[in-house]
């Protein structure tokens, strides 16, 4: 799972003759070396990593990049142009030691052929594809990832095409059945909807354009869609309804004041230090509205590369409608109304947006394929048609929504993604401090390999 908690910081060591001796790094965990290389990939808290000649970073959130300060010089950091940008600019981490690599070229790196995927996580995201010569082997590290059908038909992945894939690493977040939620396209549609509907407004033409261009991308893969869902679901269209239970519905002793002035409502997404950017341009799009951000903020998406979201910002607190919180405290219904008291007289509502996959509430159990292939769900036994966002708070002036947007793999993605290629050996990366956890990933892991056998996939 990946939060923006800092940089993670090292233990103080014991006390000897008045003085604290820092303890030596962690060994760095097998799942993060690449066998028969000098590589890692995001293991830079354990400081100078014995045998490693090359730090792969698969972008830039602090429980991936932690351990990388302005001193770092164990070694040469190889990433996208995106997350070199942040490394620069956020850590200060001298330039010499960061090696931007192209998307989708291969590069050469101590005699392994190197090529970055986009992964659709947070800007600057990355798969990691390992070719190597002597032995051939192939790998490929998710880093966090959202799978999606198109990874798996790209040049680089697509099969029969190329080789099969000796070891997967893969960003197992959402390893449980519980955790389906819709598709991102889908979900980001329907907030940006809700939100029009909210302040009483039809979406503005540029916005509507946009989203029917998503619809029809959505329709053009909606058969890979099923191929991949089939199994886990019972039907595709399971995943276009998420719920949120009765007790997780703050009662208010005020209602929300209808009507108001369209112009008076201010709009508040949660987000973290990158990331949910998808999900924020849409909504403001949808309204004709410029997007305020705190200076710390701006000086993030000016590493992004991104003309259209640079074009969208201003620093001016009444001049936007959507403003960006931080997903943590700031989304509380107590900070969100002193956040509103401090907007006065322009503002005089608050909508707020918590966009996060673990807002989704399915089955609590953690269900796990038997030996014989089996498996024990209590998936929803009547499928629903559309997404239904409900508050979860509402008081006279504020209001909070969880939409399940979520930029890790849902459990079905995962399962979909894992059918489509032929794969060896698949380490999972998240929640393998668990034996249980990892046992029950394992046998997920055997379940979809024998489907894949049997030809169920996406073509």
């Amino acid at each position: 799972m990946t939060k923006d908690v800092g940089p993670s910081k090292q233990p103080n060591g014991k006390k000897a003759g008045g003085h604290f001796k820092p303890k030596a790094p962690r060994p760095c965990p097998f799942y993060k070396k690449m066998p028969d290389t000098g590589f890692t990939v995001d293991a830079f808290c354990y400081g100078k990593v014995e045998g490693c000649d090359a730090y792969f970073l698969s972008h830039f959130h602090s429980d991936h990049y932690g351990g990388l300060t302005s001193s770092w010089n164990h070694g040469l950091i190889y990433c996208s142009s995106i997350t070199a940008n942040l490394v620069i600019t956020r850590l200060k981490v001298d330039e010499q030691y960061v090696k931007r690599l192209p998307m989708y070229e291969p590069t050469v790196v101590g005699g392994v052929t190197v090529r970055l995927m986009d992964a659709n996580h947070c800007p600057g995201s990355v798969l990691f594809v390992f070719d190597l010569h002597n032995p051939k082997r192939r790998y490929l590290h998710t880093g966090d990832f959202r799978a999606s059908p198109d990874m798996t038909i790209d040049p680089i992945l697509r099969q029969p095409q190329n080789v099969p894939i000796d070891i997967l690493y893969l960003d197992t977040t959402y390893s449980n059945p519980r955790y389906t939620f819709p598709p991102q396209d889908i979900v980001i549609q329907e907030t940006a909807r809700l939100i029009c509907n909210e302040i009483g407004i039809q979406s503005n033409q540029p916005a509507a354009v946009a989203a029917s261009a998503a619809i029809v991308k959505v329709t053009k893969r909606v058969n890979l869609m099923e191929s991949w869902l089939k199994k886990e679901t019972g039907n595709s269209e399971k995943l276009l309804s998420m719920s949120i239970k009765s007790s997780q519905i703050a009662k208010s002793k005020q209602a929300w004041k209808e009507p108001a002035e369209k112009n008076r409502i201010v709009i508040c997404v949660g987000t973290y230090l990158i990331g949910k950017e998808r999900v924020f341009k849409a909504i403001a799009k949808a309204i004709n509205s410029k997007v305020y951000v705190q200076p710390h903020k701006l000086q993030i998406f000016q590493c992004l590369e991104d003309p259209e979201l640079m074009d969208m910002l201003t620093s001016d607190r009444h001049e936007a409608q959507v403003h960006l919180l931080h997903m943590g405290s700031d989304m509380s219904p107590e900070a969100l109304q002193d956040y509103l008291d401090s907007l006065a007289p322009t503002f005089v509502r608050l909508i707020a947006v918590r966009p996060t996959g673990w807002t989704f509430t399915g089955n609590k159990k953690f269900t796990s394929a038997n030996d014989n292939g089996s498996v024990a769900t209590d998936m929803p036994a009547q499928p629903a048609t559309s997404l239904e966002l409900r508050p979860s708070y509402t008081s006279a002036t504020v209001k909070i929504y969880p939409v399940p947007y979520s930029e890790h793999s849902s459990f079905s993605e995962l399962a979909g993604f894992c059918r489509s290629l032929n794969i060896h050996k698949v380490i999972p990366t998240v929640g393998v401090g668990s034996e249980k956890g990892r046992h029950a990933m394992s046998e997920w892991f055997k379940r979809w390999e024998q489907e894949r056998q049997q030809g169920i996939g996406w073509d």
